[in-house]
């Protein structure tokens, strides 16, 4: 598996990066920014780079180096920046993800390890961010048996489990990832549906994707 570092940015709360050998994330509470403007923020804090439009559907800017994925649940905001296709995912729990989550399971899927708890949401949230480092096209959100992941690595930083994962889609596209999870107070504006977890606290979860050739011990 590749080696994944994960630092908080100059110790501020609610502001993360995460860092492999190619690609680089910022994942950030920002209450008074909205939509792809926010995204675009983070973007050119990362790379100096705003992307100012899109290719083969991602955030890009003509002539540079990098590809963009990102995500907005606000408050929260992400963004993955990679010189090859990746993808990032931030999504609130919601009655209607629990619900529909099962939807895209694949029979092969196996996120045992995971709490019973947060198994709909990280589910969804790995399967997007493959869905976007996959480029999407022939492998729809909705036909998620095309998707296949298996947990196989979990650890704590700052109180918050990373739980790395590997996927595969036909054709023989395959990669890796790590999606976590954490509380945060208060409610997402885009995402009215309230899950409570606990008294004023709300579970998010996120997850990072990336294409790359797997270790044979995780090859089915």
């Amino acid at each position: 598996m590749e080696m994944v570092s994960i630092q908080c940015v100059e110790h501020v709360p609610g502001r993360w990066t995460l860092r492999g050998n190619s690609w680089q994330a910022l994942i950030a509470y920002l209450p008074r920014q909205t939509g792809a403007s926010a995204c675009q923020h983070l973007a050119e804090q990362l790379t100096g780079i705003t992307p100012t439009t899109k290719w083969a559907g991602r955030p890009w800017r003509p002539g540079s180096p990098w590809l963009f994925s990102w995500s907005h649940a606000p408050p929260w905001y992400g963004v993955l920046v990679s010189p090859v296709p990746a993808g990032i995912d931030l999504q609130p729990n919601t009655p209607r993800l629990q619900t529909v989550a099962p939807r895209i399971a694949h029979p092969g899927d196996d996120l045992s390890q995971l709490p019973a708890s947060v198994r709909p949401l990280c589910l969804w949230v790995a399967k997007e961010a493959v869905y976007k480092a996959g480029g999407g096209a022939g492998y729809g959100l909705w036909s998620g048996q095309r998707i296949l992941i298996r947990i196989v690595r979990r650890t704590v930083w700052q109180q918050v489990e990373f739980w790395w994962f590997v996927w595969w889609m036909p054709l023989g596209v395959q990669g890796q990832g790590v999606c976590w999870w954490w509380h945060h107070p208060g409610n997402s504006s885009d995402h009215q549906e309230e899950s409570q977890f606990s008294s004023g606290m709300n579970l998010m979860a996120g997850s990072l994707a990336w294409l790359g050739t797997l270790s044979p011990e995780y090859l089915l």
